[in-house]
């Protein structure tokens, strides 16, 4: 049985805020810089990859019930949003899951239910993503689940730096992750340029799915440092509709939906600003 134990409230909850943070920025926060990838993404790649198995789309709920049951013991919800992102041009540079059914627009209206949706995993993530990992599982190093039950890879072995690619993007007590997406080609010679000389001078532009401004900067001491402020501006038209003045919304930062852009314009409206 345990025992009762006096402590000083302030302290005690000092101490669980430390390792409440610890663990959501190690497990849940901050990619894994050797494949790109936060530990749930990771998971669902490997359960469609190991579990699921299937050239066909499955349903959503399926590959979520697997996730949750052998590598992710958390909502279901959150292993749903989570699959969503993944899926979308407009959210990610490489979609890395192939989607059949809605998975939210960039409008910002929530996916269907996972009953209704489904999924498999893209032919980018099989080649580059898993990769060498079809032939031999020792080229990544393994661990033992969260009920050990089984083994699972404690990181994935893609052929291309997909962090860079994908970008990735999270908040947690404490600390904040926002490493901006880049242009696929772009990332593949500077690849090549770094592994012929570690010792290379680079610069890497960050680059939307959507076709945005970016506002220059000093992305020379970006590169440097790992560590800078950027702008990105969405594209508007200006024109007529139905013989009115209108806007033509034609691109938007990451993480922007049209619905919060349109809502912002009514408000201002509405405040004749």
């Amino acid at each position: 049985m345990a025992k009762e134990k006096e402590v000083n409230l302030l302290e005690q909850y000092t101490e669980d805020m430390r390792t409440y943070a610890i663990y959501s920025a190690l497990y849940r926060v901050i990619p894994d810089f050797r494949d790109g990838f936060k530990s749930v993404q990771r998971k669902i790649i490997y359960a469609m990859h190991n579990d699921i198995k299937s050239v066909k789309t499955v349903k959503s709920a399926s590959i979520v019930g697997v996730v949750m049951d052998k590598y992710h013991p958390h909502g279901d919800s959150s292993i749903y949003m989570t699959m969503k992102p993944m899926t979308n041009w407009f959210e990610n540079n490489i979609p890395l899951i192939e989607k059949q059914g809605n998975f939210g627009n960039f409008q910002g209206d929530d996916p269907s239910a996972m009953r209704y949706t489904e999924a498999k995993l893209a032919n980018f993530t099989t080649d580059v993503v898993i990769g060498d990992l079809k032939q031999s599982k020792q080229v990544v190093d393994w661990e033992k689940n969260y009920s050990e039950t089984c083994m699972v890879p404690e990181y994935l072995a893609p052929n291309l730096p997909i962090l860079l690619i994908n970008g990735s993007f999270g908040i947690t007590p404490g600390l904040k992750v926002d490493i901006p997406k880049h242009n696929i080609s772009e990332v593949i010679d500077v690849t090549i340029k770094l592994i012929d000389n570690p010792n290379a001078k680079f610069v890497l532009v960050p680059d939307t799915p959507m076709e945005c401004d970016i506002i220059d900067t000093d992305f020379q001491s970006i590169c440097d440092t790992g560590y800078g402020n950027y702008k990105v501006r969405g594209r508007i038209d200006i024109g007529e509709f139905h013989n009115k003045p209108a806007l033509f919304i034609r691109s938007l930062p990451d993480y922007v939906f049209l619905n919060t852009v349109t809502d912002k314009i009514e408000e201002m409206m509405e405040k004749n600003v």
